[in-house]
């Protein structure tokens, strides 16, 4: 929604809105960007993972992007106290790209280790983001904003949990 300045203000996630009753900022931010190539780039990868996961299961789809609907600013507000504004879909973005990592067919030995390599790195640069500072995006315009790596942690655990109930699946019948 970065198109509407009204829009964009009434949906954001906004803390000292949320704590005047306008709880909805909790679950709305998803739709909300903060630049025009913010925009641009979390559309770009959600409209590519998200081919591909529908594919592979429309609901696990629905499922990623309805949770992280639910209790992407509930779990920022509740552990991001200093998280002014938000807004974005990066962190489903990460759910995608961690599910179908796990979940994805290899033809051979070489690109699972591949996918293997790409988690770790994921999961190396979330922890070093949790741990240190969190990344500054410039992106294209003049103004900077902070990326929420707990969004980022919230979509690979989704992801992860999700594989682990497919795997359960299997492994007990």
């Amino acid at each position: 929604m970065y198109t509407s300045e009204t829009l964009s203000s009434l949906l954001i996630y906004d803390r000292v809105g949320i704590i005047n009753a306008e709880v909805w900022r909790l679950f709305s931010s998803l739709f909300v960007h903060l630049s025009f190539s913010h925009l641009f780039f979390n559309v770009t990868a959600f409209i590519f993972l998200a081919y591909f996961v529908e594919q592979k299961n429309k609901y696990i789809f629905l499922f990623i992007v309805v949770f992280m609907i639910l209790f992407n600013g509930v779990i920022l507000f509740v552990f991001e106290d200093n998280m002014m504004y938000y807004g974005g879909i990066s962190g489903v973005n990460y759910a995608f790209l961690f599910y179908l990592l796990l979940s994805f067919s290899y033809p051979s030995k070489t690109w699972k280790r591949v996918s293997q390599l790409i988690i770790l790195i994921l999961i190396v640069k979330l922890c070093i983001e949790l741990y240190n500072c969190p990344l500054t995006l410039g992106y294209l315009e003049k103004e900077s904003f902070r990326v929420s790596t707990l969004s980022h942690a919230l979509g690979i655990l989704s992801a992860w949990l999700i594989y682990m109930y497919e795997k359960r699946k299997e492994w007990y019948g």
